[in-house]
């Protein structure tokens, strides 16, 4: 499929769309940076660094670092946050070492601040361009005995011992469904007797040098890397429980360069894909319709945008800066028919590819939405009329976490900050 070509911005077909869908909602007519400080060099005297954990989401827009522990409670309890505004990473591709160490190393400096600790290692979800296949592995075990966690774990060892991925790197692995001695569509097969255990997975790589160059930005400040996850993963894993696993339910992430989109059948990945326009492209969008800086149209957008145009006043208009003390006056009207043209596309575009995978239907638990975009005034009346579907509902970042810091606890009703939460919860799991 040829996704330029789909993606054409063509202002009298989009003009006539949007049309249709207001109809039908409304039923109306390389710097040099200072030396880093080496984290590991650090001595902490408030915690046991095996006790927290270090996650930072490293987007195209924008990076995010939580530092976390379990309470008395078992719950995951965030003592620190910190964010930079991501700069040298294009695509996903980190573009330069040095402006990216730097804006990590400012969110994670925050971050440890807040929390009173320094860390020494981070869990890192990215955005580069991932890949997935489905991977049968066979494990012939010596005698006829129970079936045990460690069985499972040999298959996925084999999976990363593969010379299939021998140019990629694994970011992630899961279980789909097993076959127990001819004995097939197995969800959980631990308990269960056998000689023959057969496994297919979802397997999610990224190019091997995405991982190289991430590991050495934090070499760069001193930081080891430890973990690096899929950012689509870590979105719906702070989010989605096993029941709407189990029943089915779509994941859409709206970034700043990109859309990914999760599809979760009968407790497994069923689906992952990608395209390369999220809401960055919004942005240069209003830059070029109102000849602002990108700067000052990404902040009207978040300010002042809105996802339908049909009910703002044609002529209430909002102050942009221009450049030093000038300002600018641009239409709230124009500025919500330049969001609304940007986000039909994208989200009929999403739903093209995921009609073309599943019926939308058999999805008991519907879609749900993630990412800054997702967060614009009347975002949700753009749905229906597109996806052609009652079964949308609001993200809801699970109970497990917790905070006694009320700045920080308004942060986990924010859709751009579940896949740092996700890293979080995968990384607490191994505990």
């Amino acid at each position: 499929m040829n996704l330029k070509a789909l993606f054409n911005f063509n202002l009298e077909k989009i003009f006539n769309r949007i049309s249709v869908i207001n109809q039908r909602v409304y039923g109306d007519s390389i710097n040099i940076i200072k030396p880093p400080v080496n984290y590991n060099t650090i001595e902490n005297e408030h915690h046991q660094s095996d006790e927290i954990i270090t996650v930072a989401d490293i987007g195209n827009y924008k990076i995010a670092v939580f530092i976390a522990r379990l309470n008395a409670s078992k719950k995951i309890e965030i003592i620190g946050f910190g964010e930079s505004k991501t700069e040298g990473i294009k695509k996903g591709i980190i573009a330069n070492y040095s402006k990216v160490s730097q804006c990590l190393k400012n969110a994670i400096d925050k971050a440890a601040k807040q929390a009173d600790f320094i860390p020494k290692s981070i869990c890192a979800s990215i955005s580069c361009a991932v890949k997935a296949y489905e991977h049968q592995e066979i494990c012939v075990r010596k005698r006829h005995s129970e079936i045990i966690s460690d069985d499972i774990e040999k298959l996925k060892l084999a999976i990363h011992q593969s010379r299939l991925y021998a140019n990629e790197y694994i970011l992630y692995t899961e279980s789909m469904h097993f076959n127990v001695d001819g004995v097939d569509e197995i969800i959980n097969p631990i308990g269960m007797n056998g000689t023959s255990i057969e496994g297919i997975f979802k397997v999610l790589t990224c190019p091997s040098v995405c991982i190289k160059n991430l590991r050495r930005c934090c070499d760069l400040i001193g930081i080891s890397l430890k973990t690096t996850y899929p950012s689509i993963i870590t979105s719906a894993e702070s989010i989605l429980n096993r029941e709407e696993k189990a029943e089915g339910v779509i994941v859409v992430d709206i970034g700043a360069e990109k859309s990914d989109i999760a599809i979760y059948k009968n407790s497994s990945l069923f689906f992952t894909e990608r395209i390369p326009y999220g809401g960055n492209m919004i942005t240069k969008d209003i830059a070029k319709y109102t000849g602002l800086f990108l700067k000052n149209a990404e902040e009207i957008k978040i300010k002042h945008g809105n996802a339908i145009y049909l009910n703002i006043d044609d002529n209430e208009t909002i102050e942009a800066k221009l450049f030093k003390h000038y300002k600018k006056a641009v239409f709230k009207k124009d500025l919500a028919f330049v969001i609304q043209c940007r986000l039909i596309e994208i989200l009929e575009l999403i739903n093209f590819i995921i009609s073309s995978h599943i019926d939308k239907h058999q999805i008991i638990y519907g879609i749900v939405f993630t990412g800054g975009p997702s967060n614009t005034p009347q975002f949700k009346k753009l749905l229906k009329p597109i996806f052609k579907t009652n079964y949308f509902y609001d993200f809801k970042i699970k109970p497990i976490f917790t905070t006694i810091n009320p700045e920080i606890k308004k942060l986990l009703n924010q859709p751009t900050y579940t896949s740092a939460l996700g890293i979080l919860e995968l990384e607490f799991k191994k505990h």
